[in-house]
């Protein structure tokens, strides 16, 4: 699980990017946009996938649907669709799913299995990736 730091790495600098990127958006800005968030999406899939993956032997089917759910993501701000992103909090989510991961991590290095702070680092990119969805609503206008 050496990878998921690395993979949040990565989804902090394409943040970072996206992000710069939307303070200058000029006519080429909007595809640059698009690709960066494209890029986040795919990493936070892979983290998604290495979290359900390292744990799927452990759990019950029925513990497995609870966690896969994706329903968390209703519970984004419309808003963000028209006005953009808030920077700082998505940022915020993503260094807490961070500090969760390591948590995780460490608990299950000493066998314990932690349902919970998996449940909250799949809510917490989850969020992060609508969140991202509904900005690129904002930057097609």
């Amino acid at each position: 699980m050496e990878t998921l730091e690395e993979r949040l790495g990565l989804v902090s600098r394409y943040l970072a990017e996206t992000r710069q990127i939307g303070n200058i958006i000029h006519d080429g800005g909007r595809g640059e946009v698009c690709r960066t968030v494209k890029l986040v999406s795919e990493e936070i899939e892979s983290i998604r996938s290495i979290l359900l993956e390292n744990v799927r032997e452990k759990l019950t089917e029925r513990q497995m649907e609870e966690i896969e759910g994706k329903e968390t993501g209703d519970h984004v701000d419309p808003s963000i669709q028209f006005f953009g992103v808030e920077w700082s909090s998505v940022f915020s989510k993503l260094f807490n799913a961070g500090l969760n991961v390591r948590i995780f991590k460490q608990r299950q290095h000493a066998g314990c299995l932690d349902i919970f702070s998996l449940a909250s680092i799949l809510t917490e990119m989850n969020q992060v990736q609508r969140e991202l969805e509904l900005h690129l609503v904002f930057v097609s206008h």
